[in-house]
């Protein structure tokens, strides 16, 4: 593994102060072993690589490196098990949530093994892929091209399905909001096991588990 997958002591000195940011506390954790090693690995180290990356001072790229430092402490914990992990503001709820929006509207895109047709190099987002992999059941070739690209990008959306459910707007619908994240969760961690399978009916069914469930939370907290 590249020297990435350590913090340099630059970018060490910048989370150890963002960290003062993240708190955690007891209760139900939504933080199952779910993540193999390797996974976990390979996500921490190209979360690192951005944050390595972002080299401005705004309160935008001040969030942006939050909300991937979060990642990484739940990569670790989606691997191992662990408590609550929250996010020093809703604000960095809404950076993370943003991540999966096409990227002309500020999402991070997707990797180029994931653009299988034309009209998803255009849209270019996460949410336009699950919606494409929901509608249409993709083709076996499709499937192959997509390697380990789809299986790791679900579990990054696992992750922050958990993440969510830590980082509740209010105590209003509160059971639905934990139901919900958890949902996107689950059916996240079922599209990285379909796609580890290259199995095109699974890969659907898991995508349309995880389009609804966000359908449904944006229904009830997207005001």
């Amino acid at each position: 593994m590249s020297r990435t997958t350590h913090l340099p002591r630059a970018l060490a000195a910048l989370v150890l102060g963002l960290a003062a940011a993240v708190g955690y506390a007891g209760g139900e954790s939504a933080w199952k072993p779910f993540l193999p090693a390797e996974a976990q690995q390979e996500l921490k180290a190209r979360s690192i690589r951005t944050m390595e990356g972002i080299k401005g001072s705004a309160e935008q790229d001040k969030a942006r490196k939050m909300v991937e430092y979060a990642l990484v402490q739940g990569y670790q914990r989606a691997a191992a098990g662990g408590a609550e992990l929250k996010l020093r503001s809703p604000q960095d709820l809404g950076e993370m949530m943003n991540l999966l929006r096409n990227k002309a509207k500020g999402g991070e895109g997707t990797a180029p093994e994931l653009q299988y047709n034309a009209k998803l190099k255009k849209q270019d987002g996460i949410e336009s892929l699950i919606g494409a992999l929901s509608s249409k059941q993709p083709k076996a070739d499709d499937v192959a091209k997509m390697g380990k690209e789809l299986e790791l990008l679900a579990y990054r959306v696992a992750v922050m399905g958990a993440i969510t459910h830590d980082n509740p707007p209010g105590k209003d619908k509160l059971p639905e909001w934990r139901k919900l994240s958890l949902e996107m969760r689950d059916s996240a961690v079922a599209l990285a096991e379909a796609a580890a399978k290259k199995s095109p009916a699974d890969i659907q069914k898991a995508s349309s588990r995880l389009e609804n469930s966000c359908t449904q939370c944006h229904r009830e907290f997207r005001k």
